[in-house]
């Protein structure tokens, strides 16, 4: 093989194994934002505060003003915007890297294409195929429904907590905490739009925001 081709495949390699850590790091995101919001979801509920309360104050049972107290504290006010501070930051880092790998496929499949010409490869030989068309014409309907899927399960998870957090912001009187709740709600709902449009981009363009 000549330099050049050698060059190529050598950038195909490290390429790959990049986008092979973003695949990684993206699944691992999405199973801890998951959880993030399900403990939010948790320390939302009265029934948390109730026990929260008995484990760290020894007051069992408390009365409706008591909880009221409790969920415009202080304390209770930065645990939640914590909360939506790192979900905000898992759903950015998300999206990035799901867009890093989107991008990422299409040069791999540029890069094949380039190999596969300076190595005179026939053009129905299969060689330097993997991340485009032979990739593409192996998937099955299962795979291709699994970002669907993921999405609907995220976009669902999410819309109910801020539902649960409005509902109690509401009822608590924390307006504090409500206006930060629509702010950063309304960014997160940003980045999660990007993330669930986010498609394949065209040739020698990268995805939006990148």
């Amino acid at each position: 093989m000549s330099s050049k081709v050698n060059y190529l495949v050598e950038h195909y390699n490290r390429t790959s194994d990049i986008t092979g850590r973003f695949w990684l790091q993206r699944n691992a995101t999405f199973l801890i934002l998951v959880l993030v919001i399900a403990a939010a979801a948790l320390l939302t509920s009265p029934e948390t505060m109730n026990l929260l309360a008995t484990a760290l104050l020894g007051a069992a049972n408390l009365d409706r003003g008591e909880r009221e107290a409790i969920r415009t504290g202080l304390p209770y006010t930065a645990i939640h915007i914590a909360f939506m501070v790192t979900m905000f930051y898992l759903m950015v880092t998300l999206y990035h890297r799901h867009a890093s790998i989107v991008r990422n496929f299409v040069y791999l499949g540029l890069l094949e294409a380039e190999i596969r010409r300076e190595l005179g490869v026939a053009q129905e030989d299969i060689a330097f195929t993997r991340e485009s068309s032979f990739y593409f014409s192996q998937q099955s309907l299962i795979l291709r429904m699994m970002k669907a899927l993921y999405i609907l399960i995220l976009g669902g998870l999410l819309a109910a907590y801020f539902f649960l957090r409005v509902t109690n912001d509401i009822e608590g009187d924390n307006f504090v905490l409500l206006v930060v709740d629509i702010v950063l709600g309304a960014a997160l709902l940003m980045v999660f739009i990007g993330y669930a449009f986010l498609r394949k981009p065209k040739r020698g363009r990268a995805p939006v925001g990148l």
